[in-house]
């Protein structure tokens, strides 16, 4: 950034800069999300570099994100020997076969509402009715709408029972534990301020143009958004986010940045932000 002082000295000394580093961005440390709300608070943008992708030639900026939700759902059965007392057992891994499939029916992808799940666990060994199992799910959508009903069917799963002891009607427990949410950033006109700023920088410079991407994965963005303008995507080109071998068969493929995308994506970033300077 002082380097680019040189070229620029008045925008740059002009400027209050705050550089907002997270260490936790991976695992959504919620103490970071109200840090920068505090800290950025009044500030003209928040710009987030994260890798951004290039397609036909075009930066694609993100401007919108999913939001997240995590649920850990635990079953409780009832154990009995296999072979000897069977109908007595109530069963929790069936019990939750069918509540995972149940939550594999509430992806709709024509309103990008999808739910995952993650792992499975369950029983102690093959001649025991298993008494407990358990299921880890994650939920992710764009409209805070349609966040809302995700998490409410969800919800709705509490104390359902399918599967009962055959001997005496014992039923198996459902709980669901909503453990974290992280609202969606949703396409809004202060984000799509920012992202023209970006369209003419890059119409300056004579590039092929820029393009808004909406992004299913979260960012320190979705912290941000709904506080002050926030575009997200400025750093450089890359592919195989969170991939961390390579495989001889191409099974696996390890992350990457192309260093080819640094100077460019510095060159429009730093064209933008003399714009959007000059705007304040």
């Amino acid at each position: 950034m002082s380097h680019r002082g040189r070229f620029y000295p008045d925008v740059f000394e002009g400027v209050t800069w705050r550089i907002l580093l997270n260490a936790a961005e991976e695992v959504l440390a919620p103490d970071f999300g109200a840090l920068a709300r505090q800290r950025l608070a009044g500030a003209r943008a928040a710009l987030v570099f994260e890798g951004g992708d290039v397609e036909d030639g075009r930066y694609q900026l993100v401007t919108a994100r999913k939001g997240m939700a995590r649920y850990h759902i635990k079953v409780e059965g009832r154990g009995a020997h296999a072979g000897a007392y069977h109908k007595k057992g109530a069963n929790a891994i069936v019990q939750l076969a069918d509540v995972i499939r149940r939550v594999a029916d509430f992806t709709d992808h024509d309103r990008d509402l999808t739910f995952n799940v993650g792992t499975v666990m369950g029983g102690t060994v093959m001649n025991r009715v298993a008494h407990q199992a358990a299921a880890s799910v994650e939920m992710r959508a764009y409209d805070q709408g349609v966040f809302e009903e995700g998490v409410a069917e969800m919800l709705a799963l509490n104390d359902f029972c399918s599967v009962r002891s055959l001997d005496d009607g014992y039923p198996c427990r459902v709980e669901v534990d909503l453990e974290g949410r992280w609202a969606p950033w949703p396409p809004n006109p202060a984000t799509m301020s920012l992202f023209d700023v970006w369209v003419a920088a890059a119409d300056e410079l004579g590039l092929s143009g820029v393009a808004p991407q909406q992004r299913g994965g979260l960012s320190d963005g979705n912290w941000l958004w709904d506080t002050l303008p926030t575009i997200d995507g400025l750093g450089p080109e890359g592919k195989n986010a969170h991939s961390s071998e390579r495989s001889a068969d191409g099974s696996k493929d390890q992350e990457y940045a192309l260093a080819s995308s640094f100077v460019p994506k510095a060159v429009l970033n730093i064209a933008a932000i003399v714009r959007l300077a000059g705007e304040a």
